[in-house]
This record gives structure tokens, sequence and C-alpha cells, in this order.
């Protein structure tokens, strides 16, 4: 989620002005806009949520690189907070992760003025340090529950249509996984 940055002593908050699933945090947008048309070059701030998952049981050292400031919480705990504006700079936490378990995960992000840049990074003893990879990045579980609604009919044409003469199965059940 994209915010206009209104009070950097309030941090994020308001209604965002973008929201879009990034699959990773990888950003170097320099003096650009993360999307131009919809939010500023400067005075924005960001926050990604989701999970992240481990390869592995490994004590992870988390790489954030921000130009301007940061919070990074994993699993509720907050453990870097760099919220202030600053150059582009490399700040670290270690966190240890039993692998294939998802462990929430939201990191915070301003910029207040020229170059701007957002990364998030792992590393460990057995894991050299890389990008975290969307393949471990989960997006957040939707917050307001969807409903789905239809039939399912046999499409006698195979033209992926419903169309008149073919009827609503009775009784069909769908499973959504």
């Amino acid at each position: 989620e994209y915010f206009k940055l209104n009070d950097l002593n309030n941090g994020i908050e308001g209604t965002a002005i973008l929201s879009r699933i990034d699959t990773t945090v990888n950003f170097e947008w320099l003096e650009g806009s993360p999307e131009p048309g919809y939010v500023p070059s400067d005075n924005f701030s960001a926050r990604w949520t989701g999970d992240i998952v481990s390869f592995f049981d490994d004590t992870l050292t988390i790489h954030v690189i921000c130009d301007d400031g940061m919070r990074l919480w994993i699993n509720d705990s907050l453990l870097i907070d760099k919220w202030l504006p600053q150059p582009k700079l490399e700040h670290t936490c270690t966190f240890f992760m039993k692998g294939g378990q998802r462990y929430p995960i939201r990191l915070e992000y301003f910029e207040m003025g020229g170059s701007a840049a957002a990364q998030l990074y792992w590393s460990s003893q057995r894991l050299p340090k890389t990008v975290v990879p969307k393949s471990q990045l989960y997006p957040p579980k939707l917050l307001i529950p969807n409903n789905m609604s239809g039939f399912v009919w046999l499409d006698s044409l195979l033209n992926g249509v419903y169309d008149n003469h073919e009827k609503p199965l009775e009784d069909a059940a769908i499973l959504l996984i």
C-alpha cells in the first residue's frame, strides 16, 4: 500500500493512494515515482504486509536497504526501527525461522526527498545474501470475506460460453482451493 506522507511523526496513516501486490521488495526508484500518476516522487510512504517463509530451519540475517526511513516487523516483533530521514543505508537484524512455516512480516518505508530505495534481502551461513524471492513471500490474507456465486453447466459447444440451449447441472458443487 502506498500513501501520501503527511506527517513523519504520525507514520503511515489515512487511505492508501495505491494498493498492489509487489512480489518482492527490491526498488531503486532514484528520483522517480513507484507509480507515476498515482504516487508522488517525494513525500510518500509504503507498507508491505504478508508472510515470509524460510527454505529450512535457520537463523537468518534480514537486510533492509533504504533511503529514507523504515521499520521492520516479523512475527509482530519490531526488529528494525530507523524511522528518520537518512541517505541510502543498510540495516540488519537476525531472526530464527522454522523451514516452511509462515511468519507475518510488515515493512514500512517513507521517502521525503531526493533519491528513493527500498530493498529486502536475507542471508545465513547456508544462504548467500540475496533479495528475498517471491516464492518465499506471500500476500496478506483477505480481510474481507468474498462470496462467489454461479452455476456449472455442460458446455456442449465447447466454446466456454453459457449458451441458451445449455442447462445448468443440478446439485453440482465446486471446490475452490
